[in-house]
């Protein structure tokens, strides 16, 4: 009985704690489960050629630029003084005149300009003498000085127009395309003429994140221009990209080709191979690109890169971040030269979404295509 009696005591008292929140658990929030897909890393493919990646560089001038005019006119001419109008092809030097409009207008205007300059500059000097012997008042003296000033300013803008009407190279080049003739009327800034140095071609590609890490200034890399009948050269990298384009996921990469037989046009096309990089850690693997992530935390900038694989412990699997050394892309596929081994699972789906040791529910990437037939 007594038994009985300090039992129900206890359950009452356990009641009380528990309506007063004394026994509110507090159960660890687990993470959740993240649902991927996994693929097996595999060797490299030994059988394929020793190529490396080609990409497509669209060939420019080393320096190509947009001339217009300061000023607004009617157009006299494109070319020498008493010559033909050049044409698209034609070469100048450095300050030689490309372009001019109609000189009367602005000779018209200097000349008016420097007239009403010679009067008022007089009138200043006379005016300094007469208000010396108090015949003026300051404020008389004041507005001619004032008059004065602004006729000097209206004749340099008059010959800075002059000056203007005519364009001249800013370094020597060829006239690679105009958009208008003699006769007509040209508003400023209107462009006139676009004009390149082509001793010089500037050829520029775009390469992906995986790649872009193993181009460096001053490289040298071989070139194929298909329009001339598949002719080889090399060109030299001048810059690479600190930032992927907008919209892409491509680094700009730029190459400096030598042009003095003036062989290469601007507008061509051609192909820069990138050779493939040594291995030096040994046979390399390749995994589905898909895999590769950048690190969470980038200790080694050489290695910025990584993928998620999978560990089982019993019945429960989580991810484990692998940082890797990359070689080059393999159709879909990257060649890992270090960090991982043939037979690793690597999520392919839903590796952006991971972090080191976060539990997952993994399924084969294969299951997928299989679905999708």
């Amino acid at each position: 009985m007594v038994a009985e009696v300090n039992a129900t005591k206890v359950f009452l008292l356990l009641g009380l704690m528990c309506w007063g929140g004394g026994c509110e658990r507090k159960l660890p929030v687990a993470p959740p489960t993240i649902v991927v897909r996994w693929d097996t890393v595999k060797p490299a493919d030994s059988r394929r050629p020793a190529a490396g990646s080609t990409y497509i560089a669209l060939v420019r001038g080393d320096i190509e630029t947009d001339l217009s005019f300061k000023v607004g006119g009617i157009l006299e001419r494109i070319g020498n003084p008493n010559g033909a109008d050049w044409q698209e092809g034609a070469t100048f030097t450095n300050n030689q005149p490309l372009a001019q409009l109609v000189q009367a207008d602005f000779t018209n205007a200097l000349n008016k300009a420097l007239a009403n300059w010679e009067m008022d500059n007089s009138l200043f000097k006379r005016s300094s003498t007469l208000i010396s012997k108090g015949v003026i008042s300051s404020n008389e003296f004041d507005v001619i000085t004032a008059r004065a000033k602004e006729s000097a300013a209206a004749l340099a803008q008059a010959r800075q127009a002059l000056s203007d009407s005519v364009l001249r190279a800013p370094y020597d080049g060829t006239i690679l395309a105009r958009s208008a003739e003699a006769g007509e009327t040209i508003p400023p800034g209107h462009p006139l003429l676009h004009i390149g140095d082509l001793r010089q071609m500037s050829l520029e590609f775009g390469v992906p994140d995986a790649v872009v890490g193993h181009i460096k200034a001053n490289d040298t890399l071989p070139i194929t221009i298909s329009a001339l009948g598949e002719m080889t050269c090399t060109g030299r990298v001048s810059e690479v990209g600190v930032a992927a384009r907008k919209g892409e996921r491509l680094f700009k990469v730029v190459l400096k080709v030598p042009n003095p037989a003036g062989r290469l046009k601007s507008g061509m096309t051609a192909s820069v191979l990138l050779a493939p990089r040594t291995q030096p850690n040994g046979p390399a693997v390749q995994a589905p690109l898909s895999a590769l992530v950048t690190r969470t935390k980038i200790s080694d900038p050489a290695q910025p890169f990584a993928v998620f694989v999978l560990v089982t412990d019993g019945a429960k699997t989580r991810v484990r971040e692998q940082p890797v050394a990359i070689g080059d892309l393999t159709d879909n596929s990257i060649v890992i030269t270090n960090g991982l081994s043939a037979g690793d699972k690597v999520v392919v789906v839903g590796a952006s979404m991971l972090y080191d040791d976060a539990p997952v529910a993994a399924r084969p990437a294969k299951e997928m295509l299989t679905m999708g037939r």
